[in-house]
């Protein structure tokens, strides 16, 4: 998964059904890969983040899941879907200033 998303923003569709697809694989969800980040995403997300929150929310200093696919996220989930990967946290930047990030729609 190369591409950060999150509800209400121009996200990439084809990242979004990835991202339900592994939710229903790995956290056995029944999300549509619809591509459409909707609220069943965000709370699935969210739900993953809870269970990874070692991974995903601590380097953070955050308890509460955010339900974005960003740095954390993506790296858990990269890690799982390849573990041969072994990445690391990268520098953590708020969403709103990486270039990469989608925008609000």
């Amino acid at each position: 998964m190369d591409k950060f998303l999150r509800k209400g923003y121009d996200n990439d569709a084809d990242a979004v059904a990835k991202l339900q697809k592994f939710l229903n694989d790995y956290t056995h969800t029944t999300l549509a890969t619809s591509g459409i980040f909707d609220q069943p995403t965000e709370d699935a997300l969210k739900a993953f983040q809870l269970a990874h929150k070692d991974a995903i929310l601590d380097p953070w200093h955050i308890a509460a899941p955010t339900g974005i696919f960003y740095l954390t996220t993506q790296t858990a989930v990269n890690n799982i879907m390849c573990p041969s990967l072994n990445l690391t946290v990268p520098s953590l930047v708020p969403f709103s200033v990486h270039p990469a990030a989608p925008k609000h729609s």
